[in-house]
């Protein structure tokens, strides 16, 4: 008895466990992304504050 990753990685499909695996490192890039994004607004209101206070005094 064969399980279905094989069969269908025998029919020349890839097995429902690789199509989970791009989507979770499809997601996974998505998600490293987001966090990137945020961090760097982050940091730039950050720098952005802390410029503003320097002004002002």
């Amino acid at each position: 008895m064969k399980s279905r990753a094989v069969v269908a990685w025998e029919a020349g499909k890839p097995p429902s466990i690789e199509i989970e695996r791009q989507r979770w490192l499809a997601m996974a890039d998505v998600e490293c992304l987001h966090a990137t994004t945020c961090l760097h607004k982050l940091w730039s209101c950050s720098v952005g504050e802390m410029q503003r206070n320097v002004d002002q005094q």
